[in-house]
C-alpha cells in the first residue's frame, strides 16, 4: 500500500492541480463580461415585454442606433421598429466612421419609409454604389420634396431616375458631383416644376442648362451655378423674379447680375467674377433688401461700388470685400455711416485702407465683427 502510494504520487499530483485551477476559474467571476452580458439580456428582454405604442417612443428617443438593436429581439420589437420607420419623414446621412451600418439600415428599411420628405446622403464619394444605394430608397419615397446628395459619385441616369420618380420635388442639391450635366438640368425643368432651390455648383453644366432650368422653374428662390468655367451669362434667369440667394462664386466670365429682375434678392455672391462698378451699382439699386454681399476677389470695383451699397442697403447684415485693391479707407468710412445692421465686416488682403479708417468703423459700429490683415 505504501509503494503504490509513493509510486503513483506523481500521477495524482498533476489531476490534482488540473481540479485546483478549474476550481479557481470556477469560483473566481469575470466582473467585466458576465454582468455585463446578463444585463443587456435582461434589458431586451424587458423590452419584449412593454406595450408596442411604448417600444416605438423607445425606438424614436434613440432613433436609428436603436432601432439597430432592437430590431434584433423579437417579431414584436421588430413590428414597433417598422411602425417607427412609418413615420419617418426626414434622413440624414453624411459618411463619417459609423455610418456604413447606418446607410445599410436606411435602405433596407426603405420600403416602410412611406413619409419620408426629406432625403440627405452627402460625402459618399468613397462609395462606387452610392448611386444604386439612393435610387433603392427613392423608389420607395415618391413624397420626397428635399435631395441634398452633393459629394457623391453619382451621374445623369441617377438625376433623371429621381425626377421621374419623385415629382414633387422642391430642393434639389447636386453639387460637387463632377459627373451631372445639362441633361440633368433638363430633366429637371420637366418633372419638377415647383422647384424652389437648385445647386448644381461644380457640375459640368453650361448657358443651355441654365436656360431650360429658367424656362420652366420659375419660382427658384436659390440658384447655385458657383465654379463653373463655362458659365457665360444670367440673363435666363430674369424669368425667376421670386430670386433671393444666388451663389455664382469663381464664374470668372460673369460680368453682369441682371438684378433689376430681382427685388427680392437678399443673399449674392459673386466671389472671382468679373463684376465691375456698374454691376454692384445695379444691384444696389434694385435689390434694398440685400442682406448678404461677397464681393471677395471682385478686383475691377472701387469706392463707388461699396458707396452706392451701403446707402441704398440698409438691411446689409454681412459684406466680404477680401483682395479688394482698389478700395480706400472712402468705402469703410460709408459703410460705418449708413450700415447700422452690419454683423460682420470681412476684408483681408485690402492693403489700400488703412488701420485708421477700420478703427473708425469699429468706433461708430462696436457691434460689427471685422476681420482685416491689420485687425
Amino acid at each position: 500500500m505504501v509503494q503504490l502510494k509513493c509510486t503513483d504520487a506523481t500521477h495524482f499530483r498533476k489531476p490534482k492541480r488540473t481540479k485546483r485551477k478549474k476550481k479557481d476559474a470556477m469560483t473566481i467571476p469575470n466582473h467585466e463580461e458576465q454582468p455585463k452580458h446578463a444585463s443587456n439580456h435582461i434589458s431586451l428582454d424587458i423590452v419584449a415585454l412593454l406595450p408596442l405604442e411604448v417600444i416605438v417612443h423607445i425606438v424614436h428617443l434613440g432613433k436609428w442606433d436603436v432601432a439597430l438593436v432592437l430590431a434584433r429581439v423579437c417579431t414584436k420589437v421588430r413590428s414597433a421598429v417598422r411602425e417607427w420607420q412609418r413615420t419617418i419623414d426626414e434622413v440624414y446621412l453624411k459618411s463619417y466612421d459609423r455610418t456604413a451600418n447606418l446607410l445599410e439600415a436606411v435602405v433596407f428599411a426603405a420600403p416602410y419609409m412611406s413619409s419620408l420628405t426629406k432625403l440627405v446622403m452627402t460625402h459618399f464619394v468613397w462609395n462606387d454604389k452610392i448611386d444604386q444605394l439612393i435610387l433603392q430608397i427613392v423608389r420607395h419615397t415618391p413624397r420626397l420634396k428635399y435631395i441634398d446628395l452633393s459629394y457623391n459619385d453619382i451621374d445623369d441616369d441617377t438625376v433623371m431616375s429621381i425626377t421621374t420618380l419623385c415629382l414633387e420635388m422642391e430642393h434639389i442639391d447636386v453639387s460637387w458631383c463632377y459627373s451631372v450635366t445639362d441633361n440633368s438640368l433638363v430633366a429637371i425643368s420637366l418633372q419638377c416644376p415647383n422647384l424652389r432651390y437648385i445647386d448644381v455648383s461644380r457640375c459640368s453644366v453650361s448657358d443651355a442648362g441654365v436656360a431650360s432650368i429658367a424656362r420652366a422653374c420659375v419660382e427658384l428662390r436659390f440658384v447655385g451655378i458657383g465654379f463653373t468655367e463655362t458659365l457665360t451669362t444670367l440673363e435666363p434667369l430674369r424669368s425667376c423674379v421670386r430670386l433671393e440667394q444666388l451663389d455664382v462664386r469663381e464664374c470668372e466670365r460673369i460680368e453682369r447680375v441682371p438684378a433689376d429682375a430681382w427685388p427680392y434678392l437678399k443673399n449674392v455672391n459673386l466671389t472671382g467674377c468679373a463684376v465691375n462698378d456698374a454691376a454692384i451699382v445695379d444691384i444696389a439699386r434694385h435689390c434694398s433688401d440685400l442682406e448678404h454681399l461677397n464681393l471677395t476677389q471682385c478686383t475691377s470695383i472701387s469706392d463707388h461700388s461699396i458707396v452706392e451699397i451701403a446707402s441704398s442697403c440698409p438691411k446689409l447684415q454681412t459684406l466680404h470685400i477680401h483682395e479688394c485693391q482698389h478700395l480706400t479707407g472712402a468705402a469703410i468710412d460709408a459703410i460705418a455711416k449708413n450700415c447700422v445692421h452690419l454683423c460682420r465686416l470681412e476684408a483681408l488682403k485690402c492693403y489700400s485702407i488703412s488701420y485708421a479708417a477700420f478703427e473708425r468703423l469699429k468706433a461708430q459700429r462696436p457691434h460689427t465683427k471685422i476681420r482685416c490683415s491689420m485687425c
